[in-house]
């Protein structure tokens, strides 16, 4: 036994192997992002992060004299590295639910340069401007999408409280410090809230180029149909019937169409319980001679949250010209949820053998 636990301690991969093993187990075992267990449980990192930093500080700066409490300052530095990717693990799977792969993946990709690099750099996360301006981030993170959860609106009101109830903690918490002496001068603590103020800018800046996920909103399904029919709210949806070899699809790409043939986008757009939003579907046509993509029509429908495989709606457009075409499934103040590409192509055939789907 005793060389069993020697070569697990001289295993040079053990803590890539516990990293990945604890990304896994989050994974597994994350639900939905308006999970109240889920949400305690981020908050209870929180505090017990807030607490940790006061009082590792305080050590350090000779605010807690206590033998048995000083001699388990490394203890606790372990623990605020540990409690730092805890909660940036939970980011990133609830960011990552909602990230599109386009320029709003980049606040995720924040996300998780920072999980990976706290494994890295968690013994160096020390000092006390560094603990507050990281807490301040990751306070901040969780807010984006606590707030919406909580008061059943998503804007950029609720967005704008996240960041300065955030800072409003981190003020707290500064002002303590500066207090105690922990902060040695006023400069310090000037400095500290420059740097919130910094973070509370550059992220809205993110919020306002599109570059955030719209948590807590995500896109479970989406797809192209030459018909959809809601009876007694079951969606059934007909594509012509891929050839053998293309097994897996359950959409139309490309989209073969006839004249009088309406063009469907149906989304299946999961939020939390009770939250009401307006979605859109944005028709954009691939111009050959602009060499972009050109807005041809703006549709769209509510939203009530709640569901658990997402809140189903569609919206569809006639007289569509062959070429590449894009629907962008954004929220009302413009949010990029995601986007349904497919090719529109000329149907030449005499009969269509099609397929119908339930999605539930």
């Amino acid at each position: 036994m005793k060389n069993f636990i020697t070569k697990i301690k001289e295993f040079k991969h053990l803590p890539v192997v516990i990293f990945l093993g604890g990304f896994i187990f989050d994974y597994i075992t994350l639900s939905r992002i308006d999970s109240l267990l889920d949400n305690i449980a981020i908050l209870a990192y929180l505090i017990v992060l807030g607490g940790c930093i006061v009082i590792v500080n305080f050590i350090e700066n000779g605010r807690i004299k206590a033998d048995f409490i000083v001699k388990k300052v490394h203890l606790i530095h372990h623990i605020i590295q540990f409690v730092f990717g805890g909660l940036l693990s939970n980011y990133v799977i609830f960011y990552m639910q909602s990230a599109s792969m386009t320029s709003g993946s980049i606040f995720f990709v924040v996300l998780l340069i920072l999980f990976i690099g706290n494994e890295f750099i968690g013994k160096k996360l020390a000092g006390a401007t560094l603990h507050l301006c990281f807490y301040y981030f990751v306070t901040f993170s969780y807010f984006i999408f606590a707030v919406p959860i909580v008061t059943k609106h998503m804007n950029y009101y609720t967005f704008l409280a996240a960041g300065l109830l955030s800072a409003a903690i981190i003020w707290g918490l500064t002002h303590l410090f500066y207090k105690k002496g922990i902060l040695a001068d006023i400069k310090q603590y000037i400095r500290v809230m420059a740097i919130v103020l910094t973070i509370l800018v550059t992220v809205n800046i993110f919020y306002k180029m599109n570059w955030i996920p719209p948590v807590p909103l995500s896109m479970k399904y989406s797809g192209i149909y030459h018909e959809i029919r809601n009876v007694k709210g079951k969606y059934f949806l007909t594509f012509i019937k891929p050839d053998w070899y293309y097994f897996w699809r359950r959409s139309d790409n490309p989209y073969l169409y006839k004249d009088g043939d309406k063009v469907y986008c149906f989304t299946s757009i999961f939020a939390p319980t009770s939250l009401r939003k307006k979605i859109f579907h944005h028709w954009l046509y691939l111009d050959p001679a602009k060499g972009d993509y050109v807005p041809k029509e703006k549709l769209g429908f509510n939203i009530n949250g709640g569901r658990e495989e997402g809140f189903r709606g569609f919206t569809y457009k006639q007289s569509i010209q062959p070429g590449k075409w894009k629907v962008e499934v954004r929220t009302d103040d413009g949010q990029l949820l995601g986007n349904v590409t497919f090719n529109v192509k000329e149907d030449t055939s005499e009969t269509r053998d099609v397929k119908t789907i339930e999605r539930l």
